[in-house]
């Protein structure tokens, strides 16, 4: 049986399913699909199907693209369909301290960048030792707000 893009975009390029994923083979693998079904390619009466197998291999490309909509796709197929909102102990306070001082006018780019990597690092660490997966939806909820966090930082340093 053969999976479709929906299903799970690592099987569907041939690709094993980590969070460590070359890129470079996502792009070849994505590239070699692309040129088997785009619209322009096949026969009149395939155009739409096509179109539909395209869009979605666009898709599986995207989700594969991204840590973090990667790093959903893994969740999913291991079975975590919660979209929670659980985080780490402690961390919301952290995040208040953080936003206080961004208030204040505190240059917090570097800071920012440095938890995003580390907490980057612990998600990659923790789905490589099969941890729990609840505590990966947690950190990765956190990683979503620092993601955010760091992108407010950036954007004030922009200003």
């Amino acid at each position: 049986m053969t999976l479709t893009a929906e299903q799970d975009p690592f099987a569907y390029f041939g690709l094993p399913a980590t969070i460590r994923l070359d890129r470079a083979a996502l792009d070849r693998a994505y590239t070699q699909k692309m040129r088997a079904i785009h619209p322009d390619v096949v026969a009149q009466d395939q155009k739409a199907e096509a179109e539909i197998e395209a869009a979605s291999c666009h898709r599986a490309y995207q989700q594969l693209s991204g840590f973090r909509s990667r790093a959903e796709v893994i969740l999913r197929l291991r079975g975590e369909f919660s979209a929670g909102k659980q985080v780490p102990p402690g961390f919301l306070e952290e995040i208040f301290s953080i936003n206080e001082r961004l208030e204040e006018g505190e240059d917090l780019l570097a800071e920012a960048e440095t938890r995003v990597i580390a907490r980057r690092r612990s998600i990659e660490s923790l789905l490589e030792q099969n941890a729990p997966l609840s505590e990966v939806r947690a950190l990765l909820n956190a990683y979503i707000y620092e993601e955010n966090l760091y992108k407010q930082c950036e954007s004030k340093e922009e200003d």
